[in-house]
């Protein structure tokens, strides 16, 4: 098996700055994953560079092929997307749903390919102070 990291956002911290990253665990390299990427348009007729892709847009397009997609295969709700309840056409999303959309979209490209998001561990820093009022505090805060 193979562990690789599943960007959501600006992970070349060069606009907002502003990324989630989820790990996936894959029976193919990254390198293989990385070739199945750039056949998702091609297979699937979804542009993932297209979706939310402007500052602060948080929706898909309700008339997006993607969202037909997902509705035909009764994998809308699975993905957490959920009707808009506001001025925009269109379905909420989160980085999280994002994430797994992509994973849908990889496998629907390639069917042998066997992905899954990874429960992130547990950090060693906690909020607050624990019952014998300890706390740890920020470690290398002055090296970012």
């Amino acid at each position: 098996m193979h562990i690789f990291k599943l960007p959501i956002g600006d992970w070349s911290d060069d606009g907002h700055g502003k990324c989630d990253y989820y790990t996936v665990e894959s029976n193919m390299s990254v390198e293989e994953v990385r070739e199945i990427h750039f056949k998702i348009e091609e297979k699937t007729g979804v542009d993932i560079h297209k979706i939310c892709n402007k500052y602060e847009q948080d929706h898909i397009p309700a008339d997006s092929n993607l969202i037909t997609m997902l509705k035909e295969e009764g994998k809308l709700e699975k993905m957490n997307v959920s009707g808009y309840d506001g001025d925009v056409d269109g379905h909420y999303t989160n980085s999280r749903s994002l994430a797994l959309i992509w994973v849908y979209l990889l496998q629907k490209t390639e069917p042998e390919l066997k992905l899954k998001l990874l429960k992130e561990p547990e950090m060693l820093s906690f909020y607050g102070f624990d019952k014998q009022g300890r706390h740890i505090s920020f470690v290398g805060y002055g090296t970012l």
